[in-house]
């Protein structure tokens, strides 16, 4: 069994992460237990399909994983966004949204620690980054978790304006 744990975002508007991954399939929590969203996901071959939410409130999660990537869609084809991750070197990269409405990604995993940390988002309107990973789990799936993460906290706010995050 492994895990990643920790936190996305700031004290105010970050969500807790809580998930267990067993073979092919990672389950948990984004958020609290009272605020928060289930997160189911499978992973098969390269292959990521799964859930954030529930089946009437929820976002489906699609994309292609390997060692070093993860290209997909978070949400649906209109209201959703694409999710590009690229890992060099513990240097994980990419962008959640558009060139000119979406985020940034700048994190870095520390294997032997099980490290992930960065930002997503500016210094102004971004989300910090911390999560650790146990067991062994490539540090791309945990930035797909930070980024479901975003994702989800920008879901959750007025017209998807971030406003000044702490």
């Amino acid at each position: 069994m492994a895990t990643i744990r920790g936190r996305v975002g700031g004290e105010m508007i970050g969500k807790d992460v809580d998930l267990v991954i067993e073979g092919s399939t990672m389950r948990g929590r984004i958020g609290g237990p009272q605020l928060g969203n289930d997160l189911y996901l499978e992973i098969s071959g390269n292959q990521v399909r799964g859930r954030l939410g529930g089946k009437v409130f929820g976002q489906d999660v699609r994309g292609e994983l390997t060692q070093n990537s993860f290209k997909g869609r978070l949400g649906g084809q209109i209201i959703g966004k694409d999710l590009v991750l690229t890992n060099q070197n513990g240097h994980i990269t990419g962008r959640l949204g558009g060139t000119v409405d979406g985020w940034s990604f700048d994190l870095q995993f520390d294997p032997r620690q099980g490290l992930l940390y960065g930002r997503a988002g500016g210094a102004v309107y971004g989300n910090n980054v911390n999560l650790k990973l146990t067991g062994n789990i490539a540090g791309i799936v945990g930035a797909l978790v930070a980024g479901i993460t975003v994702h989800y906290i920008l879901s959750q706010m007025p017209n998807n304006n971030p406003g000044v995050q702490p």
